[in-house]
């Protein structure tokens, strides 16, 4: 069984996709030490933002948008948070 060719095919999609999870892995790594160098440490949002991007296609895009970017919102989409206002005592 191990050497039959159904066997070893599975075997090699199975490589593969772990080769491409591991990919898009290191993107949402080297992508968020990239943007915590530029933007400052990111928040749960953003981590969670990145951890739901499968698509290394879309982390290559985000890699290239973090070179204008000015914030993880401007670089994810976000609206900017409101600044809170102050309120005289």
């Amino acid at each position: 069984m191990i050497e039959s060719s159904g066997y070893q095919l599975i075997l090699a999609e199975g490589r593969a996709e772990a080769r491409a999870k591991g990919r898009v892995e290191g993107a949402r790594k080297v992508l968020l030490i990239f943007g915590e160098t530029r933007f400052g440490p990111s928040d749960d949002a953003v981590t969670a933002m990145f951890d739901a991007i499968d698509d290394l296609d879309r982390l290559k895009q985000l890699g290239l948008r973090m070179l204008k970017a000015k914030s993880w919102q401007e670089l994810l989409g976000q609206p900017a948070p409101r600044p809170r206002s102050r309120r005289k005592k």
